[in-house]
């Protein structure tokens, strides 16, 4: 078990298509520039409101391109837009693993404030999976030196997922014997040693943990 605080073309008809789409509606447009009067369209047209949402990446006005393509594919026969509630639910998902794939690089190289602040953002989104959250405890508690407080809340998000997730239970235990309650620590330590593999170094520390914790609840 690794500790930080305790030891992916387009499909070519689509393309085909979409460019067929897009095609036709420069040509729609330039046909209606030629015999619309430019100064009396001006005049009278209504100005155009920009999608108000923010894109999950900056820099990149996806709002007017979606509604670039889902135009442009009306103009073809027989296709129709994709729904936007599909399109947000994909974007929102990629978004998410891209996310949690660079919190993890940024935690394996010790990077913890980094990786801390995408997971805060994955969160946000609604995206944390019990590992999220255990990972987040971890990197927090690196960053805090202590697993008390924000962490806390973070391993308990995890053990409210999957009781029984190893490195969220590892991390409980552990802070409960950070804070003096030997008692609750065994308790999780035996929790764990419930679910690690019995053969493993792991189930070896543990299993030293918990004569630890017993020795310090029965002083």
């Amino acid at each position: 078990m690794e500790r930080g605080f305790v030891a992916a073309g387009a499909r070519s008809g689509f393309a085909l298509g979409l460019a067929a789409g897009i095609a036709c509606a420069s040509a729609a447009f330039m046909l209606y520039g030629s015999i619309v009067a430019p100064a009396a369209a001006i005049a009278n047209e209504t100005p155009r409101t920009g999608a108000s949402t923010p894109p999950w990446h900056a820099g990149v006005a996806q709002g007017s391109l979606t509604a670039a393509v889902q135009a442009s594919a009306r103009l073809l026969p027989g296709v129709g837009a994709a729904p936007v509630g599909s399109v947000a639910m994909k974007s929102t998902a990629g978004e998410v693993h891209e996310l949690l794939v660079r919190a993890e690089e940024h935690r394996r190289k010790r990077e913890f404030a980094q990786a801390c602040t995408l997971y805060a953002a994955v969160a946000s989104r609604g995206g944390m999976t019990a590992d999220a959250w255990a990972d987040y405890a971890d990197a927090q508690a690196s960053v805090d030196g202590r697993i008390a407080g924000e962490p806390a809340r973070h391993v308990a998000a995890a053990l409210a997922l999957d009781p029984q997730h190893p490195k969220a239970l590892w991390l409980q235990a552990s802070l409960a014997h950070e804070e003096r309650r030997y008692a609750d620590a065994l308790a999780a330590w035996r929790r764990l040693q419930a679910v690690v593999p019995p053969d493993s170094s792991d189930a070896r520390i543990v299993e030293a943990n918990i004569a630890e914790a017993a020795r310090l609840a029965r002083s």
